[in-house]
């Protein structure tokens, strides 16, 4: 079986337009796209710079929109979003940069529409117990922290307790 070929500088720009095209991605993102392609580290490094100088990838950019698109239509946390970023590519310094910017206001209200959304219980105290551990559970993997947890149900007055 003939092995495959690796890409040429042209082969390996398209391959990074091609991925631009369908979404914005992170610089890391591509870089490990190329190199699962089987291009050189010459030719990687190359096509990198050759996109960062046209301005089609800019991982602060990037970040920024992740986090906005993520924290909206996901409803994610902090913690959360700081964690896929990572897997991203992205830099701890752009991460805090970029998460520093979301408005503690903001996290609160998408953890309260979280809560609205979940909350089923009857009203009995065990019942009330319990619910707030499920929903505590629930927006810790959400990526919120404990103190966003306890505003929203001190808000709910709920007497948030940490069992």
């Amino acid at each position: 079986m003939r092995q495959p070929q690796e890409p040429n500088i042209e082969d390996a720009r398209k391959i990074a337009l091609r991925m631009l095209e369908s979404s914005v991605r992170s610089k890391r993102e591509i870089e490990q796209k190329l190199q699962r392609a089987g291009a050189s580290e010459a030719i990687v490094e190359q096509v990198i710079a050759e996109i960062e100088a046209r301005g089609l990838v800019d991982d602060t950019t990037f970040a920024q929109d992740w986090v906005e698109d993520r924290a909206d239509r996901k409803g994610y946390g902090k913690r959360r979003l700081s964690l896929e970023l990572q897997r991203k590519g992205i830099d701890k310094t752009t991460i805090q940069e970029t998460l520093d910017k979301v408005e503690p206001e903001d996290e609160k209200r998408r953890a309260l529409a979280l809560i609205e959304k979940k909350w089923t219980n009857s009203g009995e105290p065990a019942d009330i117990s319990r619910e707030k551990r499920r929903l505590t559970d629930y927006l810790l993997r959400r990526g919120f922290s404990y103190d966003v947890i306890r505003q929203v149900f001190s808000e709910l007055a709920l007497n948030f307790e940490a069992d």
